[in-house]
This record gives C-alpha cells, structure tokens and sequence, in this order.
C-alpha cells in the first residue's frame, strides 16, 4: 500500500515538474513572438516613415511649396508683414510662364536668396517701364530667354529697373495662391503690372 502511494506520489511530482517546464517553455516562445512581434511593428514604422518623407520631398521639389513673401514691393497683391503662398513648380520644368503670372525667381546678383516678383515682358517682347526715381519712360527688348521682372509696388520694389532680364532659369516656380492672411485667401490669377499699383512684394 505504501510503495502504492509513493508511487502515485512520484508519478504526480514528475507530471508537475513536466507541466512547469512545458509551461515555462511556452512563457518563452510568447515572450520570443511577442519580441518579434514588436521589431516588425518597427520595421514597418520605419518604412512608412521613409515613404512619407519621400513623397513629401518630391512633391515640395517637383510640384508645390509653401513660401513666405515678406516685404513691401509687391503691395498691394501681398502683405508687406508677410503672405503665405502656393508656389508651383511644373511651370519652371516647361517654362510655362506668361505675362502678368507671379513667380518666385533668383535675382542675377545673388543666387542665395529669392524674390517674388511679376513677369512684365517675355523674351522677344519690348517692354515700356518708368524707370526708378525717374518719370522718364524707356522702352527695350528683353532678350530670348528672358523675362523682365517688376513689383506691383514700382515705387518700393527692387526688380529689373535695378539689375536686368532675368534668365527662365532662374525662375522658381509660379505663386497661384495665398494661403495667409486669411482674409485674402484664394487664388493669385495672372494680370498684366499695369493693372496693379501699390506698396509691397517680397524678397
């Protein structure tokens, strides 16, 4: 009776110490898929993180961008403190640029920074401006390949009056709408300089 009982004893201990390893084990595994688990959930974060920022960059460099316009040459069209605007870029791949459009170019005398500006006469085209500090009228030709530029603020506005045509490659992009203030949000349609006057552009 007493081996009966020890056997049964020992037959008991060594199915607990089975199901304690095999429970353990199983503790193990979970811990490994959960582990594994994890370091995907990284991955694919990563991918998408790099997707995103992919497709951001392409669309700031290829399409559109925001830009802010500060200063007072292309008044009254933006805010001398300052207009958030749309600046598409097909149009500078194209050259798809006409009279009257808002673009945002490089000046000749410094290629570290942009100006915001309207086309006033394309290539080819004579182009009739008073000229700065001057109620004198002159007329040219603006050269193939090149656009004159004006602010629709002509009394406080650095443009080609100062340093000439602008080559088509150094033309950013076209400014199609303000985003900022919101009290002038909406487009920025094309028009010709003499239907503008005011005080502010951007530089």
């Amino acid at each position: 009776m007493r081996g009966s009982i020890r056997s049964r004893l020992g037959i008991r201990a060594l199915k607990t110490v089975v199901e304690r390893k095999a429970s353990a084990s199983n503790d193990v595994k979970s811990i490994q898929n959960t582990g594994g688990s994890t370091w995907e959930s990284v991955k694919e974060t990563i991918v998408l993180c790099i997707k995103v920022s992919s497709f951001a960059y392409c669309l700031n460099t290829y399409f559109a961008s925001t830009k802010m316009c500060v200063g007072p040459s292309m008044l009254p069209t933006l805010e001398e403190s300052g207009s958030l605007v749309i600046e598409e870029h097909i149009s500078s791949y194209y050259g798809n640029f006409k009279n009257g459009d808002i673009v945002i170019a490089k000046p000749p005398y410094d290629s570290q920074v942009t100006v915001c500006k309207r086309i006033c006469a394309m290539g080819g085209e004579k182009a009739a401006c008073i000229a700065q500090n001057s109620s004198k009228t002159e007329e040219f030709v603006v050269p193939d390949g090149h656009v004159w530029l004006e602010g629709d603020n002509p009394k406080n506005s650095r443009d080609s009056r100062s340093y000439g045509p602008v080559p088509l490659g150094l033309l950013h992009g076209k400014v199609i709408f303000k985003l900022w203030p919101l009290k002038n949000f909406g487009s920025l349609p094309a028009r010709s300089a003499s239907e503008t006057t005011g005080e502010d552009a951007s530089l």
